[in-house]
């Protein structure tokens, strides 16, 4: 139960380490819940199921342009392939990368620190000399009224949808809100984006802000500026979002409403800030 160092988070931050450690013959273990799984964030719901649905979205735009006319797909087949995908990917990146590291050991659940030195997880408790913490971040939740009561989606939950949304609410005008936008619109969702912000893309060059947001309009993507979110509600399976954008309240309703606001640590269960 005694390591060099323990590594709290299993990402691509936390495999560097551990890949370093391992060199270095450091006595090391690694902790991971399974919120996302191995891998953390890029594999599972990040940059790679993202990147490789936006390219499938990309060939069946381009094909609905060229040949001017509507296409028939199986969306439900689209996200079964992803899923086949990233599983081969984490298995072959992660999990026989960590097998092969003969000084690393792995065990999976929640760690908490219950002193300087020493962190819990099942019950169990580990020590260690050194800690690297790399738990990541998850959504953001922005303290709007009503949001409490309303079925939306993170990345997480827009990924394994299973069944084409006819339409959507995306709350959040950064890379993450622009690239569900993109890929759900060219797949055939009617998609609306809600910036706070007086323009999307806030921290890119305005110029190109000024030009994507263009291209994404032009390809039927919605694009709402300088709204301020004031409520959000549930009115059967729609969700209803109330905004208000140069004084004046608006209301906007569609099938899904996905939260793109930002991103948190993931540090709030850990209890750190108790060691000082």
């Amino acid at each position: 139960m005694k390591y060099d160092l323990i590594i709290v988070g299993g990402g691509a931050a936390g495999f560097a380490a551990a890949t370093k450690a391992n060199e270095l013959e450091a006595d090391t273990l690694m902790v991971n819940n399974s919120v996302v799984g191995i891998g953390g964030t890029c594999v599972n719901v990040g940059c790679l199921p993202t990147k490789h649905l936006l390219h499938v979205a990309e060939v069946i735009h381009r094909a609905r342009v060229w040949l001017s006319t509507s296409l028939s797909f199986d969306f439900k087949t689209i996200i079964e392939e992803k899923d086949r995908l990233i599983e081969k990917l984490r298995k072959e990146k992660y999990e026989k990368v960590l097998r092969d590291l003969t000084y690393v050991d792995f065990i999976e659940g929640n760690a908490r620190f219950i002193s300087r030195t020493e962190i819990q997880v099942n019950g169990e408790v580990y020590t260690a000399k050194k800690f690297i913490i790399a738990t990541g971040s998850s959504t953001f939740i922005p303290p709007v009224e009503g949001i409490e009561n309303v079925d939306y989606l993170t990345n997480i939950e827009a990924l394994k949808l299973r069944e084409l949304p006819e339409s959507m609410i995306i709350l959040g005008g950064g890379a993450l809100g622009i690239e569900f936008a993109q890929m759900f619109s060219r797949f055939g969702t009617q998609v609306m984006l809600l910036q706070r912000g007086e323009r999307i893309a806030k921290r890119e060059e305005p110029e190109l802000a000024k030009l994507l947001q263009g291209y994404l309009e032009e390809e039927g993507v919605e694009i709402i500026t300088g709204a301020r979110v004031k409520r959000v509600s549930q009115q059967g399976r729609d969700k209803v979002v109330s905004v208000v954008v140069e004084g004046e309240e608006k209301t906007f309703r569609a099938e899904h409403l996905l939260i793109a606001t930002g991103r948190r640590p993931n540090t709030s269960n850990l209890g750190w800030k108790s060691l000082g």
